[in-house]
């Protein structure tokens, strides 16, 4: 049996047995997710891949500093270097226990963030929830957002922002990768074991900034259903054809043609009713009943 001697095995898990880290700051801007964090005590990494899981992805919240740049609240990834090489080391997976939501019964599971936003998977349906509560990462150190985030209605300073939940169909283009190629290649080192063939791929080390502003809500709208605190509104395009109104507890249309089709159907109105056409109204049936009177045979017309 072979055995190793402490010196040995330390080694081994220096080399190759994977820490945790703090994560810094993470850079959604390439092809692969990268991040900058601490590893071990005085070790400092950047640009580590941080390979996602096909159909989803996230950003994790920038770190939390004092005042002497010192991370004082972050989330946390675990790093695993191929092949046992540290000039290759990879973020397997980020989490940020703050945030988490916790006590999840067998089977359920979530998409989450800081903000309380989720898309739920419970036992007893599915849920997509938005909240209005304060934005309180733009109050962190390292970590504020841009002025055309706030616009955008993420919301800054931790003031009370109205979010919606959006249902819609969209014209989008798909987002193009920039094809420029790297300059010197480089491979492992500061790069954090990224190959020279995924640098050129994703543009070297140059500024990727050409994907910030990617629409990927949809650079056009088709058909929408958005609510809101207050109200559900329908859109045809930029249109509004459709407004419930949680005050006034209200509906109102807007269209050019409403066809409602019915079995059976009772309106009911408490206070007043009133039904207003600038064309033809037409009333079509058999029997007529009007004020619970006798039934008109045939169907009439009230003179005008």
């Amino acid at each position: 049996m072979h055995r190793q001697s402490p010196l040995t095995a330390a080694f081994v898990g220096y080399s190759s047995g994977g820490c945790r880290s703090l994560v810094d700051a993470v850079d959604d801007e390439r092809g692969m997710q990268e991040m900058k964090g601490s590893m071990l005590h005085g070790e400092s990494r950047e640009r580590v891949e941080s390979p996602q899981n096909y159909g989803f992805t996230s950003v994790v919240l920038p770190a939390k500093k004092g005042k002497d740049g010192q991370i004082e609240e972050c989330a946390e990834a675990y790093i695993n270097y191929m092949g046992g090489n540290r000039s290759f080391p990879v973020a397997a997976v980020m989490d940020d226990r703050r945030h988490r939501p916790w006590a999840l019964k067998p089977g359920e599971n979530a998409q989450y963030d800081d903000l309380g936003q989720m898309t739920l998977m419970r036992r007893t349906g599915l849920y997509l929830l938005t909240t209005d509560n304060p934005d309180e990462s733009q109050q962190q150190g390292g970590g504020g957002a841009s002025a055309a985030t706030r616009e955008e209605g993420g919301g800054g300073g931790g003031q009370q922002v109205e979010r919606m939940v959006s249902l819609r169909h969209v014209e989008k283009k798909k987002q193009e990768r920039p094809k420029k190629k790297s300059e010197g290649g480089e491979s492992g080192g500061s790069n954090g074991g990224v190959s020279a063939g995924t640098l050129a791929a994703e543009g070297g080390s140059g500024d990727q900034s050409n994907g910030k502003d990617h629409k990927h809500e949809g650079e056009t709208v088709n058909t929408e259903i958005r609510a809101t605190k207050k109200k559900i509104e329908i859109l045809d395009g930029e249109t509004v054809v459709a407004v419930y109104s949680k005050e006034d507890k209200s509906w109102t249309f807007k269209t050019d043609k409403m066809n409602w089709e019915f079995k059976e159907v009772n309106l009911k109105a408490t206070e007043t009713m009133t039904i207003e056409c600038d064309g033809k109204f037409d009333i079509k049936g058999k029997p007529i009943v009007f004020n619970d009177g006798t039934p008109t045979s045939p169907p009439f017309q009230v003179p005008g």
